[in-house]
């Protein structure tokens, strides 16, 4: 059986704290829980009994004890062969206080008020960092995420949120279009916005007015099917065209924006 990895929730809001132990009770095959706590000096202790292999700790524990800054200093201030790794879940979207989070060990930092945030989120990301967290634990290292993991992180979240907003519009998950759109959509969110067509062309082995040809089909359809209302009510950017659709560019470029910033 492959080794689960051991957590620690540090999580004042109750039903935050009941979500999350749901999300990994429903993955038990890859952790186990260990306890959890709102005070953060009794976080501590537990650290330093229990040697968890990943902490989930909300900074501002307003209804419990302490805060989750008082705890990652006191983790950062001690010597651990193995230390935690540590994914900070919170309601603070201050930039000031992530980056002293991370300055003081914190391996990633995930809001709870972006769009499409559920509990489901941080167990994924925990997936996904999975083997990273196992080699620390087998080294002892306490080594930063890798560019690699953040960015297939990212690009699995940004397709997430690219299929949810199609599928506001209506665009058909049954199309081609559908998925290539998403494709481009990523691409662009990542920033390579270089020849787009071709990305999405040689990904999927088509020709570029293949895909460019489906992709338009998608959002014309959506745009003939798709109640005005709806359409008004989650697609906000401008239409240039006389045809009132937009165009591939501007719905990409409105998509890629937008999951960027959620």
């Amino acid at each position: 059986m492959d080794i689960k990895l051991e957590i620690l929730i540090v999580e004042d809001d109750p039903n935050d704290l009941s979500d999350l132990i749901t999300e990994l009770d429903a993955n038990s095959e890859y952790f186990s829980l260990i306890g959890s706590t709102a005070n953060s000096e009794k976080a501590y202790e537990m650290v330093v009994e229990s040697h968890p292999d990943v902490i989930i700790l909300d900074l501002e524990l307003q209804k419990g004890y302490g805060d989750g800054m008082d705890l990652l200093k006191k983790i950062h201030d001690s010597y651990f062969t193995r230390p935690p790794f540590i994914l900070i879940v919170t309601n603070n979207i201050s930039t000031v206080t992530h980056d002293i989070a991370r300055s003081m060990g914190a391996d990633y930092v995930m809001t709870k008020c972006q769009e499409g945030y559920t509990a489901k989120l941080p167990i994924e990301f925990l997936k996904i960092s999975r083997e990273l967290i196992l080699t620390r634990k087998s080294t002892g290292s306490g080594v930063i995420i890798t560019a690699t993991q953040q960015s297939e992180y990212s690009e699995k979240r940004f397709r997430r949120l690219a299929f949810e907003e199609m599928n506001l519009v209506g665009i058909n998950p049954k199309s081609s279009g559908y998925q290539y759109l998403a494709d481009a959509i990523v691409f662009l969110a990542q920033d390579k916005n270089d020849h787009i067509y071709k990305l999405v062309a040689k990904k999927n082995g088509k020709a570029d007015t293949t895909v460019a040809r489906a992709m338009q089909n998608a959002i014309n359809r959506a745009w003939n099917t798709t109640p005005p209302e709806i359409l008004q009510k989650y697609y906000k950017a401008t239409i240039k065209s006389n045809r009132g659709v937009p165009t591939i560019t501007e719905f990409i470029y409105y998509y890629s924006h937008k999951i960027q910033t959620a």
